[in-house]
């Protein structure tokens, strides 16, 4: 009690518990032990490792003592109880075909499903659509690697890549493209787009230097730029 009440002084629970929040969903849709918890943090290199597994680990045991207390589950327990009950044999899958859509939002608990359906069912064939450039749901647990490193999970594979887009330019898909492929872990991509621009159709704000302003206030400065452009433009 005293240490709580000496950090809720300093007004260090509120980002404490937000970070804490994120490793406890981390540690459920990863399928985190202890031992993994500790590997995670020695890689990151964080300080204290060992005394910070320990309360992560002593924290996703008390979450789950409370989910029992209360009777209820929540979404991580749904995937968990079915992997348990494929596993046990209580049910065997009979699915021939396994269509998977947005896969790159994929987590470890989720692949983990789906590699006990292929394991447990009539030798399914397996298609999954994805685009790893979309892979933005890490808060999640959604695992980009999962994509990228398909053929080392699941085996062989035919892959097909569609890289012709009809949502945007080729100013676009060329500035977008530069940025995202900084990432090694993303495949690499020539997209091709149905409309061609000569004129480049991304522009950088420049803001002055000591000039403070919000978002919002940003935002304002850059739809005035275009209405100043072209005043009949459509602004999402």
């Amino acid at each position: 009690h005293e240490i709580f009440e000496k950090m809720n002084q300093q007004q260090e629970l509120g980002s404490w518990a937000e970070l804490m929040t994120k490793a406890l969903k981390s540690i459920r849709v990863e399928r985190l032990d202890k031992k993994a918890i500790l590997e995670r943090l020695i890689t990151s290199k964080i300080f204290n490792a060992e005394k910070y597994s320990e309360l992560l680990d002593q924290l996703h045991s008390g979450y789950i003592d409370e989910l029992k207390r209360q009777n209820t589950i929540d979404f991580d327990d749904m995937i968990i109880r079915a992997i348990e009950v494929i596993n046990n044999g209580s049910y065997v899958p009979q699915w021939k075909y396994l269509l998977l859509d947005e896969f790159q939002d994929i987590s470890a608990a989720r692949m983990e499903f789906i590699q006990c359906i292929l394991a447990k069912g009539p030798t399914p064939s397996l298609t999954v659509v994805g685009d790893d450039w979309q892979s933005i749901y890490r808060f999640s647990g959604g695992k980009l690697e999962l994509t990228t490193r398909f053929k080392d999970l699941v085996g062989p594979c035919t892959l097909t890549k569609l890289q012709k887009t009809f949502r945007y330019n080729n100013s676009i898909a060329k500035t977008a493209g530069t940025f995202i492929m900084q990432n090694p872990e993303q495949y690499k991509k020539e997209i091709d787009t149905h409309q061609k621009d000569e004129e480049p159709r991304v522009y950088r704000l420049v803001v002055k230097a000591g000039v403070k302003r919000s978002l919002w206030e940003n935002a304002l400065e850059v739809v005035r730029q275009i209405r100043r452009q072209i005043a009949t433009a459509s602004i999402a």
